[in-house]
């Protein structure tokens, strides 16, 4: 093999090897106080979800849970809906929730840029007896939070679109968005960089 080659071909294993160093160096990664980690750590979160679908909306309290151990994975370990804070209007109106379920945890994170992804969301609703909404069934995707403050897991908002189930009649086109805060001590804390 001659010198040219040679050398051709080790500037092109180094530029290949200088591409890759800087690809993994720029993978966005849980990150607390600006620097990466690697501990088991649990995020509070609370907020409100506001459900709308077929001309009526439901407002829910949320409470919830991520755990990462750092780098570039996390999840949601816990979910809960506060049924009795939830108030609705149109077929949700005058129809307290009685009972909340989530399945399916933990759902999954994955950090897009400076948002949060969530997949594998599901919620089921069951309601008084006598009003127009028995239960609901709630599927997604995936959910996508976004980041107020680069970097910084504070407070937001949160956005989807899945389909909803109504009383075991066929799946509705449904939006679900509400702002979130994070609880003290974290909030602020932990990030994405």
């Amino acid at each position: 093999m001659s010198i040219n080659r040679v050398l051709l071909l080790t500037a092109v294993a180094l530029t290949a090897l200088a591409f890759a160093i800087s690809a993994s160096a720029s993978a966005a990664e849980w990150t607390h106080e600006g620097k990466s980690f690697k501990k088991h750590v649990e995020i509070g979160i609370s907020g409100v979800e506001t459900v709308k679908s077929l001309g009526a909306e439901l407002e829910c309290e949320f409470h919830t849970t991520i755990t990462t151990e750092g780098g570039s994975t996390a999840q949601i370990t816990k979910f809960e809906i506060t049924g009795e804070t939830c108030v609705g209007s149109g077929i949700f109106g005058a129809c307290p929730v009685i009972l909340t379920k989530v399945t399916h945890l933990p759902w999954k994170i994955d950090i897009q840029g400076n948002d949060l992804t969530i997949t594998g969301v599901e919620i089921y609703k069951t309601y008084a007896p006598g009003c127009l909404v028995e239960s609901t069934e709630t599927t997604t995707g995936k959910m996508t939070i976004t980041l107020n403050e680069a970097g910084k897991l504070n407070s937001g908002n949160f956005h989807y679109q899945p389909q909803t189930d109504i009383n075991g009649s066929g799946e509705y086109a449904t939006e679900v968005s509400g702002p979130y805060q994070v609880a003290e001590p974290n909030a602020g804390t932990y990030g994405i960089g």
